[in-house]
């Protein structure tokens, strides 16, 4: 905890209204900027905007099979939850990358999904990408 200063100690005590300054912090909270919001398990929503900072560009693929699954990790196995569930062919997600994980439909490819919900999504579930989709980068 700072310590207040002996001048403003003494303006309080003489009863003069002292006015206290605080520092301002620049950033996204300041910014007007919401973070992303967290798609609970089960839910699933198309609507709303999502901005991208030009880090992390995102490419619109397209659900080709009904019911397709965004998982927590990229594998059908029981230790990856389904986070959303497309219900209709034609549904578009947004993917920022690419990783190998366990085959679908003899693809072992799986895209990083921002929209409707962050997770996976197998690609043999989606159209093949117009443009390159980046490999995902492993974190240190």
């Amino acid at each position: 905890m700072a310590a207040r200063p002996k001048f403003g100690r003494s303006l309080l005590v003489a009863g003069v209204l002292t006015v206290v300054a605080v520092p301002v912090t620049a950033g996204a909270a300041y910014a007007g900027v919401a973070p992303h919001p967290h798609n609970p398990p089960g839910h699933h929503t198309t609507h709303g905007a999502h901005v991208t900072s030009a880090h992390h560009p995102t490419t619109t693929l397209t659900t080709v099979v009904p019911d397709a699954h965004i998982r927590s990790k990229t594998t059908t196995a029981k230790r990856s939850h389904v986070i959303a569930t497309l219900r209709t062919r034609g549904e578009k997600v947004e993917v920022t990358c690419h990783k190998t994980g366990m085959p679908v439909g003899g693809d072992s490819t799986w895209y990083k999904t921002v929209t409707p919900a962050r997770g996976y999504i197998a690609a043999a579930m989606v159209d093949h990408p117009t443009t390159a989709v980046p490999l995902c980068k492993k974190k240190p």
